[in-house]
């Protein structure tokens, strides 16, 4: 289509912008698009710092990763009865660990979890959600019940999938609960802070159970950066604020 394009107009071609929004980490089709088509600005989703430092041949690059739906949010329940919530697809290990880890702890005997993953992996076939009655939830969640349980919950936790970026890592600072979550190379404007907007662990998960355990018993702390997650979430990464975003950095280069 850009070949057509591009004989149609001639040396008159329009300015173009190039946005790349797959799970890879590679630059190529954005080589590939810039050699071809010189375009004025491009995007990535999955944007490495150490990539864009390197490859200033393709700037103006910028990343351009997911953002937060909140067309249909649900209510922010102030009465958090949840402790701690996570349900993921088996897209990456990390989720099958922090599941394997969290539910041979003490932390299920001690506080209201509900940590699960869609199938283990030397399970294909079985879904295994935890303990499917507990809370009265189903074992599978409608997508509207799903945003009604993170809105309940004390403590969000968040892992990487496939690609390092995830809808769940805009889903979940929509409410005030506090997010965790694991460290993402990916550049992200307007980053989340560890300590202040977040909670980081070690990709490792050395020390996740004790950070959880120790934010349950820091009601102060948890809650504060719960709500300047979610107030950051809302100022600077809602899809509205993304399409600003965007626009902006094609003004600046155009």
């Amino acid at each position: 289509a850009l070949n057509q394009f591009k004989e149609r107009f001639g040396n008159n071609m329009p300015p173009l912008v190039f946005s790349e929004g797959e799970d890879y980490q590679s630059l190529c089709t954005i080589e590939n698009i810039k050699r071809a088509f010189n375009p004025a600005v491009c995007f990535k989703r999955e944007l490495l710092q150490g990539d864009l430092d390197a490859r200033k041949e393709l700037h103006p690059l910028y990343p351009l990763p997911f953002s937060a739906i909140t067309d249909n949010l649900a209510p922010d329940n102030p009465d958090k009865d949840i402790d701690v919530f996570a349900l993921f697809g088996n897209t990456y290990p990390i989720r099958e660990d922090i599941v394997k880890l969290i539910n041979s702890s003490e932390l299920p005997k001690k506080y209201r979890i509900h940590v699960g993953i869609d199938h283990f992996s030397n399970e294909p076939e079985k879904v295994v959600w935890q303990d499917p009655n507990r809370f009265n939830m189903p074992p599978l969640l409608q997508y509207k019940q799903y945003h009604e349980i993170m809105a309940r919950a004390k403590i969000n936790i968040v892992a990487r999938g496939w690609g390092f970026d995830t809808l769940r890592r805009f889903e979940a600072p929509c409410y005030s609960g506090l997010v965790m979550s694991d460290n993402m190379p990916i550049l992200t404007p307007y980053p989340f802070n560890d300590g202040e907007h977040i909670v980081y662990f070690k990709n490792s998960l050395a020390g996740l159970v004790p950070i959880i355990d120790e934010f349950l018993n820091s009601d102060q702390d948890r809650m504060r950066i719960g709500k300047a997650g979610k107030e950051h979430c809302m100022k600077y990464h809602t899809t509205e604020a993304r399409a600003k975003y965007f626009l902006e950095k094609i003004e600046e280069n155009i």
